[in-house]
């Protein structure tokens, strides 16, 4: 769909939805990340930058659904994938557990992967096929694996045990919800609001939903530090 007659933006209303998808990432970040990165937290770095990829894929998202040139279409494309990618990595380092050597060794194994895998897909866009066909079944992929690392940490790693894993389960369960309207395509609504406006527009609310997923996290795992130190001493 493209309404370049509205002047202000070819696909308004996913431009607007994008938009508003990255709004929470910059208020978490800005101004509450101690609530989901305080300091003792083993993950608060790491939750940082995936607030940063998470914006800056979300600022290309809204630049190119507001103007469709072949820049902005790179930018939509490589960063949506480096925004999973990340997220992969996010998922396996907290499955990843406690111990720092162990984080450390799978943090550089599975991020040089990840890297490697990511510099080849770029390059095929590059030379050999800009692929939307592609490029879908390599952010598919990557969004069920980042699905079944998390499946992993609630049923098999330590996230069984916790409380709060329900908050993890409810993002997962509306996402997979939310992506049934880039796999079951319908013909827009006043010719504004097509299936991929309305799968931005519903993943709107699950950000905030995520982070206090995280919030919840960390507020246990310094609580258990903590407690360990006590102890301790």
């Amino acid at each position: 769909m493209r309404l370049a007659s509205l002047g202000a933006a070819q696909e308004i209303l996913s431009s607007l939805f994008s938009f508003l998808n990255g709004v929470p990432h910059f208020l978490y970040l800005v101004f509450w990340r101690n609530s989901y990165a305080p300091k003792g937290y083993y993950m608060s770095n790491l939750l940082k930058v995936y607030s940063c990829v998470c914006m800056n894929s979300w600022l290309w998202s809204t630049i190119f659904h507001a103007r469709d040139v072949k820049i902005s279409e790179a930018g939509d494309y490589y960063f949506a994938t480096s925004q999973i990618f990340f997220s992969v990595f996010l998922a396996i380092i907290r499955l990843a557990g406690r111990k720092k050597r162990t984080r450390s060794v799978v943090g550089f194994v599975v991020g040089l992967s990840l890297t490697v895998f990511y510099a080849r897909y770029v390059w095929f866009m590059e030379n050999v096929l800009f692929d939307y066909g592609y490029h879908m079944k390599i952010n598919l992929g990557g969004g069920v694996l980042h699905l079944l690392v998390w499946v992993c940490w609630v049923f098999v790693g330590d996230g069984k045990a916790r409380a709060y894993r329900w908050k993890c389960l409810r993002f997962l369960g509306l996402l997979l919800l939310a992506a049934l309207c880039e796999v079951f395509d319908f013909p827009p609504f006043f010719g504004l609001l097509d299936a991929h406006a309305t799968w931005h527009g519903l993943t709107i609310p699950l950000v905030p939903m995520w982070y206090q997923f995280w919030a919840s996290d960390a507020e246990y795992e310094v609580a258990y530090s903590s407690s360990l130190k006590e102890k301790k001493d």
